[in-house]
């Protein structure tokens, strides 16, 4: 275990000095990196791969960068471990453990992958087959592929996507250009000349209903309460399997646009469910002064295997 505190000593020794990083950044990295070895000692080395990977775009390090690809070596992740070892290459060319790892990944790469340079104008993100090569924009990404054929799309923020495919071959390299394209402009909306229409009279005020005989308020407002927290708890649960979903989807793909999704899911859950119990106290409070002995207010429920049902009728004064 010595050699697991060593390297984790090591990496935050390496992101204090890093004059980019953020506290908050130092401390995500760490724990990403932790997490990394656990799995990597479990033998998930998949997982552990993904958590180096994580711990490297929270605050750049060598330590982290061969994690993940010795990782991805070990998961079978060839293409993977191969790209990450030219932007190791690119990152740390003065750092001796780092450039041997990523020579020697590239040199057992050679001839089982297929090198891509994909060029945009201007700089863009890139997804190949659905998944994201990188978080920055660039405008000259190399990456290695499997042999067969590549799907690959370009994206820019004020552009319309660009798409192309490419025909990998084993040991040999290819290139692709991909250009960004104005969005159509949208159709100007049509104006509609406003119509002024006279309001309605005021019509007669009704005379105030007798109250109740218990002096109570009437059933028909409690169980008003108690369906609006039945809706409220049925919303809370639906929002909060699919943030759990989302988060799933950010760890097999983690993206910029895919974090702002899981925070705004997670915001949007947190509301449902501190509403619902709002609700449910206000009903609560409701039940205390409900008049059940209400005759002019006739509650009914009915369950059955399909669901439950409840209605209620109520005879008022003329």
């Amino acid at each position: 275990m010595r050699w697991k505190w060593l390297a984790f000593a090591g990496l935050v020794a390496n992101l204090a000095l890093g004059p980019v990083a953020s506290a908050q950044d130092v401390q995500a990295a760490a724990a990403a990196f932790g997490r990394g070895q656990q799995a990597q000692l479990r033998g998930d080395y998949a997982r552990a791969a993904e958590m180096f990977e994580l711990a490297d775009r929270a605050a750049p390090s060598p330590e982290a960068l061969r994690s993940a690809i010795r990782n991805h070596v070990q998961a079978g992740h060839a293409a993977r471990a191969a790209t990450l070892s030219t932007h190791a290459l690119e990152r740390y060319p003065d750092d001796e453990a780092t450039r041997t790892l990523a020579e020697q990944t590239l040199a057992e790469a050679a001839e089982t992958l297929a090198r891509l340079t994909v060029r945009c104008d201007p700089a863009c993100a890139l997804t190949v087959d659905g998944r994201a090569v990188g978080l920055e924009a660039r405008e000259e990404t190399t990456i290695f592929v499997d042999p067969g054929e590549r799907a690959v799309q370009a994206t820019w923020s004020d552009l319309e996507p660009a798409r192309g495919t490419v025909t990998a071959v084993a040991g040999e390299s290819a290139r692709l250009a991909l250009e960004g394209r104005a969005a159509e402009p949208e159709p100007e909306p049509v104006e509609v000349a406003a119509v002024e229409v006279d309001p309605p009279a005021d019509p007669e005020p009704a005379p105030p209903a007798a109250p109740p005989g218990g002096g109570g308020i009437t059933p028909v407002v409690f169980f008003v309460g108690a369906g609006l927290t039945a809706l409220g708890a049925g919303l809370s649960v639906w929002s909060g399997l699919e943030t759990l979903s989302a988060r799933d989807a950010y760890v097999e793909s983690p993206t910029r646009a895919g974090y702002e999704n899981g925070v705004g899911l997670e915001t949007r859950t947190n509301v449902l469910l501190f509403s619902t119990l709002g609700l449910a106290a206000v009903t609560a409070v409701l039940a205390i002064f409900t008049d059940w002995d209400d005759d002019s207010a006739d509650v009914s429920l009915t369950v059955s295997p399909h669901g439950a049902f409840a209605s209620f009728s109520m005879e008022l004064d003329r």
